[in-house]
């Protein structure tokens, strides 16, 4: 890797072929291990997870916009780790009559 992380990512192989079954043994690689739980924690800190967003007074559509935002995509990322994808029947079963 360079400096230059933003160069590096653009090398890397698209994701046209990347399965939802890829996705998920990649993430429970990378947060399978103390380490990788330690920076899931605070992707979901960080995200909002653990916490209601602050509300004030009067209310604030874009505070409330951007933590609902940084939220999901939190979310998005623990669901890639959590939730293993069902696989696909290759071929379809037919009914018996």
């Amino acid at each position: 890797m360079s400096d230059n992380l933003l160069e590096d990512m653009a090398t890397l192989p698209s994701l046209a072929n990347y399965t939802k079954q890829d996705r998920y043994h990649d993430f429970r690689k990378t947060f399978g291990t103390i380490e990788g739980q330690k920076v899931l924690r605070y992707i979901l800190e960080r995200g909002g997870v653990f916490n209601e967003p602050p509300l004030v007074s009067p209310i604030d559509a874009f505070m409330l916009a951007a933590h609902r935002g940084k939220r999901q995509l939190a979310l998005e990322i623990f669901a890639c780790y959590n939730n293993e994808p069902r696989e696909q029947p290759t071929t379809a079963k037919r009914k018996k009559e």
